[in-house]
């Protein structure tokens, strides 16, 4: 069974997010700078060309899906949101829809990677089967939606069947006072019984791979 060793420090987090930070200068909308950042470039250099597909739930402005693309290597991204336009930027007030993310990741798309956003409540099974259409499998995904406990639950339970064996999944915001409902739902699934190992608490995130049958 598969069970890599990811050494993640701060000092390697803290790099892989300024490495990037200049990217979001112009970005229509806000850039959320946190460990999720660093931990998922992390993953991405681990993997290298090993990482065919990245997915997230929660893609707000585009930042983390832009900071994927900056790599070379061949790779589909997969961005679900519910993109109606009613999370605003506190700063700019850009709405959140699926044009604003559009244009952000074109600009900053240099190696023309493929990407897919899907618009809709990551736990409406309608949601659900328009990225099982796509006909793709995950080697690193992200959980960054609606950040409460049950939400944060069903987005692992729905789409963890999705992963590749050996893939990733991040939760973000885990361990966060402000979110104390990330912690509580990944506290409370048992992995090894579904099939995941535990990597465990990176900075504010939570890192789980899948194993290999």
């Amino acid at each position: 069974m598969l069970k890599d060793k990811v050494a993640f420090s701060k000092q390697t987090l803290c790099q892989e997010r300024s490495r990037i930070q200049g990217l979001f200068d112009f970005l229509k909308g806000r850039a959320c700078l946190g460990d999720q950042f660093g931990v998922l470039l992390s993953l991405r250099e681990f993997l290298k060309n090993k990482c065919k597909v990245y997915g997230e739930i929660g893609t707000y402005h585009g930042a983390s899906l832009i900071a994927g693309i900056q790599r070379k290597e061949p790779c589909t991204f997969v961005g679900i949101d519910i993109f109606d336009g009613r999370f605003y930027d506190r700063d700019s007030e850009v709405p959140v829809t699926v044009d604003t993310v559009k244009e952000n990741v074109d600009r900053c798309n240099k190696h023309g990677h493929p990407y897919f956003l899907v618009e809709g409540n990551s736990h409406d099974i309608e949601t659900l089967n328009k990225v099982k259409a796509l006909g793709l499998t995950f080697n690193l995904f992200l959980i960054d939606g609606d950040h409460s406990e049950d939400g944060a639950r069903e987005d692992f339970e729905m789409y963890s069947p999705l992963i590749s064996p050996g893939g990733f999944l991040v939760f973000d915001d885990y361990g966060i006072d402000a979110w104390p409902g990330v912690k509580a739902a990944v506290d409370s699934i048992s992995f090894e019984e579904k099939g995941f190992y535990m990597h465990g608490a990176c900075g504010t995130t939570f890192v789980v791979q899948k194993e290999c049958s």
